[in-house]
């Protein structure tokens, strides 16, 4: 994994962990992706297995809060879901 310095205005190259490369500015990308991007440098950096847990929760509730606004956009004026049932969707997807 290399790392992204956010310092920089034109990012133009991020690397995932896995060798992904994603293509485009930074400032271009949505706000939460920016903020996932931050969350996953932070946690493969990270030696102590404590802070990486919370590292990772932290990074798993922002994208829970973020897929159950786009669950819930897509079902918005269709049949009425319960909350637990939209939840359990959220977390399926976060994960």
């Amino acid at each position: 994994m290399h790392p992204i310095n956010y310092e920089v205005k034109k990012e133009t190259t991020v690397f995932s962990d896995i060798g992904t490369i994603w293509k485009g500015d930074m400032e271009d990308k949505p706000e939460i992706e920016r903020d996932l991007f931050r969350f996953q440098d932070k946690f493969y950096r990270e030696k102590n297995p404590i802070k990486k847990q919370e590292i990772w929760r932290d990074m798993f509730l922002v994208a829970h809060k973020y897929s159950k606004s786009l669950i819930l956009k897509k079902k918005k004026g269709k049949k009425y879901t319960e909350p637990a049932e939209v939840d359990d969707e959220a977390t399926q997807t976060a994960l």
